[in-house]
């Protein structure tokens, strides 16, 4: 981390811990963006023990669902790391609609400010 980064400390409901990760995994260049994104997924990935607290399944299909809607994970998060998220956020197009509520979710966490002027046209 570069000196004078300052931290960012964000709650995350799973929802936005999963529309995170799949921001974060798409995040393709230089290995040292790579080794960035790996960085941010060592923050929010969900220990053994947060899977089994909040109920969390995974169906044949790949669909992911969870019990406790209520479940937050405190992560701490640098300047450069949340502008590597918001970049992904911006830069994705393809979200189904019940993930694009938690993105959204995700993307005023990471900066109330995000689309403040796209709320203005």
């Amino acid at each position: 981390m570069k000196g004078g980064d300052n931290m960012k400390k964000i709650n995350l409901n799973v929802g936005e811990i999963l529309s995170a990760r799949l921001i974060v995994n798409e995040v393709k260049g230089l290995l040292s963006e790579i080794r960035k994104a790996l960085k941010i997924l060592d923050k929010i990935e969900l220990t053994e023990a947060e899977h089994k607290t909040v109920g969390m399944t995974e169906a044949t299909g790949g669909q992911i669902s969870w019990k406790d809607q209520k479940f937050t994970k405190e992560v701490e998060l640098s300047d450069e790391q949340v502008e590597l998220m918001k970049i992904q956020l911006k830069g994705k197009a393809d979200f189904s609609v019940v993930g694009a509520q938690y993105a959204v979710s995700l993307a005023e966490k990471l900066d109330p400010e995000m689309f403040k002027e796209e709320d203005k046209k």
